[in-house]
């Protein structure tokens, strides 16, 4: 067993799974998440729960972050009652978050004094590259205390690459974001063009997947155009939230980037019309809308174990009938988080992460609050 005690704040879609792979590795570690079924699932594959954050860094030597903005990042790691506060001398945090490098180079800044290292270490590879531990880590921050954390970061990631000072972690994920955001649009451009034009898409992607265009972008959103798979992993919100931050650097370094710019609006258009919380190749539905031709099949139907697997298990919404709802996604709906309501006074919680009891109504302080549901549109 290794000697390193470790912290993990954050244990959603990606914290989730390297926190356990963390465990997994032999490491104890310490988790803290303001979702209570996402701490039972930590603990259940081996971690022990902690009631803060200040809590999991006051245990550890090394503190992992996966958090869903910069501004959570700031107030989890300088915030009152935050890591600063509770860290000692001679520990590091390590960020596996997507901000901008701003966010990175204050954090290294005010952590400095303390003697605490801050490495901003964004990760790349999706949901299923945080289960396998076969992601890509780009890390920027002080060698050493690099040097000292690959071993651990090669428990949750094939890919390890320290690329300089503060910041250029993040710099590096941002470059990451900006090709793949342009490789969906790309993908679902050309495939609605593609539908247009009269090629069955299936035969499209047998004949094109091996030559040059062929690329990962393609091999994840081809199948969900096909199925018309579009249940998360990774969202448009999310790439939307990311693609800004590189616009940003973008633009404080004077660096003209059209096609960013572009593709960022496609995915900002695809949120507006409520596909947020959808997967990326959601967005083949702008060029349906268009051209009105449907690219792929009927909407997959899902199996009893499988919803039961995605929305029981993580204990994120109550389904009133989840037969119903099995049958029903396959004959042209889709699912869709309805967010919790207080009973007392209608508050709808849009992101409980956003407050600071989210088992209480912050309007009137209710604690009856419906539950998120998962619902049919």
């Amino acid at each position: 067993m290794a000697e390193l005690k470790l912290g993990f704040v954050g244990l959603g879609v990606m914290g989730g799974p390297m926190a356990r792979n963390l465990v997994k590795g032999g490491y104890p570690t310490r988790g803290f998440d303001t979702d209570a079924s996402r701490l039972q699932r930590f603990t259940a594959a081996g971690g022990v729960a902690a009631a803060s954050a200040g809590e999991v860094g006051a245990a550890a030597d090394i503190v992992f972050l996966s958090l869903p903005t910069g501004d959570v990042v700031r107030e989890v790691v300088t915030g009152a009652g935050g890591l600063l506060a509770t860290m000692r001398s001679g520990t590091v945090i390590v960020d596996l978050s997507t901000t901008e490098p701003k966010v990175a180079q204050d954090a290294a800044a005010a952590c400095l004094p303390r003697g605490i290292v801050f490495l901003d270490s964004p990760v790349s590879g999706g949901e299923q590259g945080a289960i396998d531990a076969s992601l890509s880590i780009m890390v920027g921050g002080d060698a050493a205390a690099f040097a000292r954390c690959k071993p651990i970061l090669a428990c949750i990631g094939k890919s390890v690459v320290h690329m300089g000072g503060s910041g250029l972690g993040q710099a590096t994920k941002l470059i990451n974001n900006m090709i793949v955001a342009a490789g969906f649009a790309a993908v679902c451009e050309a495939w609605g063009l593609g539908a247009r034009a009269g090629l069955d898409p299936a035969k499209l992607h047998e004949a094109i997947r091996g030559g040059w265009a062929g690329s990962r972008v393609m091999e994840e959103t081809v199948p969900r155009l096909l199925q018309r798979n579009f249940v998360p992993g990774g969202s448009v919100d999310i790439i939307t939230k990311d693609v800004g931050y590189a616009l940003n650097m973008a633009r404080t370094l004077n660096t003209p980037v059209p096609v960013t710019a572009l593709a960022h609006e496609l995915f900002r258009m695809a949120k507006a019309q409520g596909h947020g919380g959808e997967a990326q190749p959601v967005l083949i539905t702008l060029w349906e809308q268009w051209t009105g031709t449907k690219v792929g099949g009927e909407p997959r139907a899902w199996t009893l174990d499988e919803l039961a697997a995605r929305y029981l298990l993580a204990k994120r919404v109550i389904v009133d009938d989840l037969e119903h709802i099995a049958r029903s996604i396959g004959a042209g709906q889709r699912l869709q988080i309805q967010a919790p309501v207080c009973e007392r006074c209608g508050f709808r919680f849009k992101d409980r992460s956003r407050f600071t009891d989210p088992s209480r109504c912050p309007l009137c302080k209710n604690e009856h609050l419906e539950p998120q549901r998962l619902r049919i549109v």
